[in-house]
């Protein structure tokens, strides 16, 4: 091999591991940053002083420090990536619960985590312990304030908020109680959840709860089949949160163990996502290998001959937009 391929290798490798450094930094910010602006958004009135610390990192786990104001103790927190959007399912300065290792955390992102013993059983479900966004809240008769920093006079406020429904959930005879809470964290959203309190045979263990939206309208709820069914109105993606809530949404829920899950229809999810981002739902010839609201971002979904097609339900977005399976977003040109 010549001197000059030696030189023109050399170069192409550090110029490689130049592309690649510049790449890894590039994702370290923006995965910070996508960190951040979640707590933001929970802590809006530190949006100012709030930086985020990332220790551990793999492509779907975080483990991190969050810091509220310069110069103050921050907190650990946790994060996990699920259809590419992180959320965050552990934060502050208790115990790492071993059971986050559901979530598929490696075992140094966890080595300092604990065993947490059964939980205290509750006399009713305005008295249970429930799992919010990764950190524990005690109701006492419905409420539960926290310090949103150590030392801080704003507090995270959980209510219990209503539209219970009884029956049973898990098979065992007795009847849970399915329910919404709110959280407010000191800035204009209130944070609607659903959780349930299982009944166990001396008391009710409360589960995780899970967002349904920021100031949605509930309606009822409803226990059908072993499943928690929830109704509410949200609003469109793009409109302001002084315009009333004006679209359905119906969600179900279903206990595994004592883990409350999100188990609605891959179909209802996509039909009312479509009405969310402001689609209308309409039907099409559509190719026979295609379900129900195909991504018609993408050419060909619909375009096979009539012997070779069927009708099935499309989100038409209008002019300059498609669907892209999740969403309507602007037709790249």
């Amino acid at each position: 091999m010549s001197k000059k391929i030696i030189l023109i290798v050399i170069a192409i490798i550090i110029l490689g591991g130049i592309g690649y450094f510049a790449y890894q930094l590039k994702t370290e910010e923006s995965t910070n940053k996508a960190i951040q602006k979640i707590f933001v958004e929970k802590y809006p009135n530190y949006a100012e002083t709030l930086s985020v610390n990332i220790e551990k990192e793999t492509k779907n786990h975080i483990r991190g420090n969050v810091n509220f104001v310069v110069g103050a103790p921050g907190g650990l927190f946790l994060a996990v990536k699920s259809d590419d959007k992180w959320q965050i399912v552990h934060e502050g300065n208790g115990q790492i619960p071993c059971s986050l290792s559901s979530y598929g955390f490696p075992a140094d992102m966890l080595s300092d985590c604990a065993t947490t013993p059964e939980q205290k059983l509750a006399a009713d479900a305005q008295n249970a312990t429930y799992m919010i966004e990764g950190e524990e809240f005690t109701l006492v008769n419905g409420k539960a304030e926290k310090e949103i920093a150590p030392g801080s006079a704003s507090k995270i406020i959980t209510l219990y908020f209503g539209n219970d429904k009884a029956g049973d959930l898990n098979g065992d005879g007795r009847d849970d109680v399915a329910f919404l809470l709110t959280q407010n964290s000191g800035g204009s959203g209130t944070f609607y959840y659903v959780a349930v309190a299982i009944n166990k045979e001396k008391g009710y263990q409360g589960t995780n709860a899970i967002l349904l939206g920021d100031r949605i309208a509930p309606q009822t709820t409803e226990i059908r089949d072993g499943k928690v069914i929830v109704n509410y109105a949200d609003r469109k993606i793009n409109e302001a949160m002084v315009t009333p809530p004006s679209i359905g949404i119906t969600k179900q829920f279903a206990l595994e163990g004592a883990t409350l899950k999100d188990v609605t229809l891959e179909e209802a999810k996509k039909e009312q996502a479509c009405a969310l981002s402001g689609g209308t739902i309409n039907t099409s010839l559509c190719c026979t290998s295609v379900s129900d609201f195909p991504n018609n971002c993408l050419i060909g979904a619909c375009g096979c001959s009539s012997t070779n097609s069927h009708q099935v339900k499309i989100c038409n977005c209008g002019e300059g937009k498609c669907f892209n399976g999740s969403t309507c977003v602007v037709v790249q040109q």
